[in-house]
C-alpha cells in the first residue's frame, strides 16, 4: 500500500501485526553540532534532517533532563536556520537493556509530546553513526510505546523504516457556523 504525503508518496505495509512505512532518504546528518554548546552530562549532540530537522542528544539521564527548558532553548537556537525538533535519548536499563528510550520537545508544540516518529529515526540514525546502537533500533518513547527503526545505507544516504503501534486517539467532527 502506499500512502500520499506532504513529503511524497510512502510505502506502508502491515509486519508482525503492527504497521511499517518507508521513509524518504536521509542525507543530511552531522554527528557533531557546532555552535550548540553541550552541558558536561550530554555524551553526544548531533543532526539529522528526517523529513524534519532534529537535535539528537544522548543523556545517560533521561528521568531527570530538562526537556522543556533545555529542548525550547535548543529549538530556537540561532544556529538553526529552521529551528529544530530536540531528541533527548539514553540506553534502556532493567528489562529495557538494548533499547534506548527517547524524549522529545516537538517545535510547532512547544512542548514534549509523547511520541515523534521522524525523531526515533533522526535518534536512530545519529546513534548508528555514533557506533552506539546497530540496526534495527528500538526506542521506548514516553508514551511507553515502543518504535522500531530499520536502517540501511546507499550511495551515502540512509533509507529508514519505521513500525510502530497505529491507534485512534481521537475522533470528532467539524462545521461551520
Amino acid at each position: 500500500m502506499s500512502v500520499e504525503t506532504d513529503a511524497g508518496l510512502v510505502a506502508a505495509r502491515m509486519v508482525d501485526g503492527r504497521p511499517e512505512i518507508d521513509f524518504a532518504s536521509v542525507t543530511e546528518t552531522k554527528a557533531e553540532v557546532a555552535g550548540i554548546e553541550r552541558l558536561p552530562r550530554e555524551a553526544a549532540m548531533g543532526f539529522a534532517r528526517a523529513g524534519v530537522p532534529h537535535i539528537v542528544i544522548v543523556d545517560n539521564d533521561l528521568d531527570t533532563v530538562d526537556v522543556l527548558g533545555r529542548g525550547s532553548l535548543i529549538r530556537r537556537d540561532r544556529s538553526l536556520r529552521d529551528g529544530a525538533n530536540v531528541n533527548f535519548v539514553s540506553p534502556g536499563a532493567g528489562p529495557s537493556v538494548g533499547r534506548w528510550r527517547m524524549r522529545t520537545y516537538e517545535r510547532g508544540v512547544e512542548g514534549e509530546t509523547l511520541a515523534c516518529g521522524t525523531g526515533a529515526v533522526a535518534s536512530a540514525i545519529l546513534l548508528v553513526e555514533w557506533g552506539r546502537a546497530a540496526s534495527p533500533v528500538t526506542l521506548e518513547t514516553r508514551s511507553g510505546r515502543t518504535l522500531e527503526v530499520r536502517l540501511r545505507t546507499e550511495g551515502g544516504a540512509w533509507y529508514p523504516s519505521l513500525r510502530g503501534n497505529a491507534d485512534i486517539v481521537f475522533s470528532g467532527e467539524l462545521w461551520r457556523q
